[in-house]
């Protein structure tokens, strides 16, 4: 189905919010910052070199208490299928002692 030059020019000037970004970014470590108005979230890929790219997001008090409610009923969902998961600092003790028997 065709689009007609109205139409395409509507969402050309209206991209932010129609626009779809499907673009994935793998982090291992992130922080979090909060304030009375927001809570933001940075997702960093990390290397022995320092880091090497970061993705912020921020949203409202709300939003960021839904996404622990999803976040927390996907982590049981995952535990329950396939066993429980350390949290890193767990994992990281373990790769150090692993390590030092060497």
């Amino acid at each position: 189905m065709e689009r007609n030059n109205d139409e395409l020019k509507f969402n050309q000037i209206d991209e932010y919010m129609y626009e779809e970004n499907h673009e994935m970014f793998y982090a291992n470590s992130l922080d979090v910052q909060t304030s009375i108005t927001d809570f933001m979230i940075n997702f960093k890929q990390s290397t022995p070199n320092g880091f090497l790219n970061n993705q912020k997001i921020i949203m409202n008090p709300s939003l960021a208490k839904q996404l622990k409610n999803v976040l927390e009923q996907a982590f049981y969902q995952h535990e329950q299928m396939h066993g429980e998961v350390k949290d890193i600092d767990t994992l990281q003790n373990e790769m150090s002692n692993f390590y030092d028997e060497d």
